[in-house]
């Protein structure tokens, strides 16, 4: 995995506790944001100064005590005082979004079925494409790595239809459409 994008993926550290990581940092549950409480490298000119930064994946990355930790997770130790069990889902699908109320646990299916519209999709449909042998738009979804064949549409609107109500069906309040 390239390094840019291990700030989402950084294990649980056992080694720093919602107790420390309250003395160092403060987190606002309302806007997501991180500040610093004391920083012994820097001393008082730290206090009160945001903590991270955005890292190119889009996650908020925060070096604490040399290592980096995504900003999501600690928001979790933070608020619960235990690390997260599961991958954490950012609700509206912004990575750098880290309100209490946009996260929440999922497994990696759900994250995934949360995921936008790819940049590379060419139909403008989540779970669309089209087939040149059949002359059809097709649906499909992936669900715990298996990919469901939905069928074959006259229209991209009439495949996408199908798409968004078997990703209701699969991953219910998980499920985005686009």
């Amino acid at each position: 995995m390239p390094t840019r994008f291990l700030a989402a993926f950084l294990p649980n550290r056992d080694d720093l506790s919602a107790e420390e990581l309250r003395r160092v940092l403060h987190y606002e549950p309302l806007t997501g944001a991180w500040t610093w409480l004391r920083s012994w490298k820097l001393g008082k000119r730290a206090t009160s100064r945001e903590a991270g930064y955005v890292a190119l994946n889009g996650y908020v990355s925060i070096r604490l005590n040399g290592k980096r930790y995504a900003g999501h997770r600690l928001a979790w130790l933070y608020m619960t005082g235990k690390w997260p069990k599961t991958p954490l889902d950012h609700i509206n699908a912004i990575s750098s979004d880290n309100r209490w109320e946009n996260l929440r646990e999922a497994d990696g299916s759900q994250n995934q079925a949360n995921k936008r519209l790819s940049r590379q999709n060419t139909s403008g449909f989540k779970g669309v494409s089209w087939r040149e042998d059949g002359a059809k738009w097709v649906a499909q979804i992936r669900v715990r790595g298996r990919c469901i064949y939905l069928g074959r549409f006259n229209t991209p609107e009439q495949a996408h239809a199908a798409y968004v109500a078997a990703a209701i069906e699969h991953w219910g309040a998980f499920a985005r459409a686009a």
